[in-house]
């Protein structure tokens, strides 16, 4: 990962760790960190589909509520060190 997608990663872990072991929709975390402001949405989905590849983060999707996220174990461990 690029020094920026770096950043992008870890504010999303922080957004992520301070849910403390909840679930959030993916398009909140992207509005908690900044959205648009931020980064785009792209830059976003690519950093996600790479924290997801690491298995730094959880994915679940659902129905009726879309995409969840929470950090796992191996994210936390990786939040302390960025």
């Amino acid at each position: 990962m690029t020094a920026r997608e770096f950043q992008i990663a870890k504010k999303i872990l922080d957004r992520l760790h301070a849910l403390d072991g909840g679930q959030e929709h993916h398009l909140a975390v992207h509005a908690a960190i900044g959205g648009l402001n931020f980064c785009s949405g792209q830059d976003f989905d690519e950093v996600l589909t790479e924290l997801d590849r690491r298995r730094w983060i959880v994915g679940v999707k659902s129905e009726s509520k879309g995409l969840l996220i929470s950090i796992s174990d191996l994210g936390e461990s990786a939040r302390r060190k960025l």
